[in-house]
């Protein structure tokens, strides 16, 4: 067979040409095979049958969807209304960034009942300060024992003194109106302090001597002014302690009990 482009007799089996170098393989006849009909898309038949369960509505499947969303809608916002904590860490920042305040503690029936006792306890030693007050003024009215008239109501001062300063120390944040009721009371024991102080300077001038009943001179109306005005802190301090006293068992008091 001659080589196509040079027509060199090809040697046998050769499938390049010596001289051209060119392709000396015949090219296979290309075959063409029948095309298969396409067949249409098949058709399919639902059948249903008696013992497979009716699929679901579309709609019903829409509406429980919502009904869940609204669920858990309103969980979420419960919990962040809440300030809701994390593994025990606390309340968590608010969209704001500022954590929720904490709630107040209510006080226990305990609490209450151990402080308003402590209270009353300081009431009792106040009448039995005052009771002291009594017998030195009766003693300065009728001019006797001045020296130790004048001593007792120095005793009495000092007793005053000390009975405040416990009061202010006192806890009474779980009582109703603590705080102010324990302020009125230390403002009548302030006054009633002073007018021990009056009381006193009053029986120190008459030492020298005096005649029943001694005259009252400018100590005695100073004692006297602020006498007065302890007697009206201790009834307002009353008005709020008494309710107080009486829900916890504990006696109501008059204003010459302190």
């Amino acid at each position: 067979m001659q080589c196509p482009a040079c027509a060199l007799e090809r040697p046998p089996d050769a499938t390049i040409c010596p001289r051209c170098n060119s392709d000396l393989v015949e090219p296979q006849s290309r075959v063409d095979y029948p095309r298969t009909p396409q067949e249409p898309p098949q058709q399919w038949t639902v059948i249903s049958s008696p013992d497979r369960p009716t699929r679901m509505p579309r709609w019903v499947l829409v509406v429980a969807g919502v009904a869940v969303l609204a669920v858990l809608g309103t969980g979420i916002g419960y919990a962040v209304g809440r300030g809701g904590t994390t593994n025990g860490a606390g309340p968590q920042a608010g969209p704001s960034g500022t954590v929720p305040a904490a709630q107040p503690t209510i006080p226990t029936r305990p609490a209450v009942r151990q402080q308003a006792t402590a209270l009353d306890a300081l009431i009792t030693s106040s009448k039995a300060t005052r009771g002291k007050l009594g017998d030195a003024l009766n003693n300065v009215e009728q001019c006797q024992n001045l020296a130790g008239a004048a001593t007792q109501l120095v005793q009495v001062e000092a007793e005053r003194y000390a009975e405040i300063h416990q009061l202010q120390a006192l806890a009474v944040d779980a009582l109703p109106g603590g705080a102010s009721m324990r302020d009125e009371l230390v403002e009548a024991l302030t006054y009633s302090m002073e007018a021990d102080q009056g009381y006193a300077d009053w029986a120190r001038a008459l030492s020298g001597g005096c005649v029943a009943p001694a005259g009252h001179d400018r100590n005695w109306q100073t004692a006297d002014v602020a006498s007065q005005k302890a007697t009206d802190a201790k009834l307002q301090f009353l008005s709020a302690w008494n309710p107080v006293a009486a829900t916890n068992g504990l006696p109501t008091r008059v204003d010459t009990d302190l």
